[in-house]
C-alpha cells in the first residue's frame, strides 16, 4: 500500500505562446522527496522551478514530469548536495544509474531497473 504525498503548493496553469509550436511552460509535476519525507509541486513548469530553488534547501531527489499536448517526459535529479551527482540511462542499458563526479571522474554509486520513489539512502553521505 502507498501512501499519498501532500501537494505543498498548486499554481493555476496558464500556458505561454502558441500550442502550435514547443511550449516553453509546459504543466509539470514535481515530486520532491527528502529525507525527512516528500511533498509535490504543481503547475506551469517556470512557476514550479521558481518555488522550488526559493523555498526548497534540504538535499533531495526530484521526479519531474512535463505534459504538453499528448507528449510527457520525465527528468530525474539530485539537488541541493555537496558533490556533483546526477542520473544517467543510457539508451542500450536498462538501469538508472546515480554518478558521482569527483576530480573529473565518473563513479557509480549505484544502479537501479526503476528509480525508487522516495529518498535514497546511499546519498546520505552526499549531504
Amino acid at each position: 500500500m502507498t501512501t499519498q504525498l501532500p501537494i505543498k503548493k498548486e499554481f493555476p496553469y496558464n500556458p505561454i505562446g502558441a500550442f502550435n509550436y514547443q511550449n516553453p511552460n509546459p504543466y509539470t509535476i514535481m515530486f520532491v522527496y527528502t529525507k525527512t519525507g516528500g511533498f509535490i509541486i504543481k503547475g506551469g513548469l517556470l512557476d514550479c522551478e521558481k518555488y522550488f530553488h526559493q523555498n526548497v534547501k534540504d538535499a533531495c531527489v526530484v521526479h519531474q514530469t512535463m505534459f504538453h499536448k499528448k507528449a510527457t517526459r520525465t527528468n530525474y535529479s539530485i539537488k541541493n548536495v555537496k558533490h556533483k551527482i546526477y542520473f544517467t540511462r543510457y539508451e542500450k542499458d536498462c538501469y538508472h544509474t546515480i554518478i558521482l563526479i569527483k576530480n573529473n571522474v565518473p563513479h557509480v554509486i549505484k544502479q537501479f531497473r526503476r528509480v525508487p520513489r522516495k529518498w535514497i539512502k546511499e546519498l546520505n553521505q552526499f549531504v
